[in-house]
């Protein structure tokens, strides 16, 4: 399944999409609502440093013109007959509701760790449709996809996305 293939070339409105963001090692993985095709809601949890504890952060994301957003995978199309956009408030209150990792925790992967707990919350609660292959499997899939997409780590071009 991991592939570099971009099936579209923006996002979708309302959508919510799982992010990749270029690091040294592994990809940021973090949780992007579509706005529009310029700018989104991003959801993660971040490491500082200097207070060395994990934080929750929900904030607006340029998607056009990142220079370390590489990857977009689509989770939840708001297009499809039947669904609907996801609220902003409602995503920021659910994220909210997740346990950040422990100070102890300073590992880059603990960010694909809190994100899973949070993608099987959604799923639980109704928010996303559980995807075929299952929550787990999909952030596997979708970190190896992500490395690929090093080269999308420039503000000349818009995210890989796959839907």
């Amino acid at each position: 399944m991991a592939s570099s293939t971009t099936t579209q070339t923006a996002v979708t409105d309302g959508s919510l999409y799982l992010a990749g963001f270029s690091q040294v090692d592994i990809p940021h993985v973090a949780l992007i609502l579509a706005i529009n095709g310029n700018i989104g809601k991003l959801a993660h949890v971040k490491y500082i440093s200097e207070s060395e504890e994990w934080q929750y952060e929900y904030k607006t994301q340029n998607i056009a013109n990142s220079l370390s957003l590489t990857s977009l995978h689509l989770i939840h199309d708001a297009s499809k007959p039947g669904a609907a956009p996801i609220p902003s408030k409602v995503l920021d209150d659910f994220c909210k509701t997740i346990e950040v990792p422990s100070a102890s925790e300073t590992s880059q992967s603990q960010c694909g760790v809190w994100m899973g707990q949070v993608l099987h919350g959604l799923v639980d609660k109704g928010i996303i449709a559980a995807p075929a292959s299952g929550v787990d499997a999909l952030l596997s899939d979708f970190v190896t996809w992500a490395k690929e997409n090093r080269k999308f780590a420039t503000r000349s071009k818009y995210p890989n996305i796959r839907a």
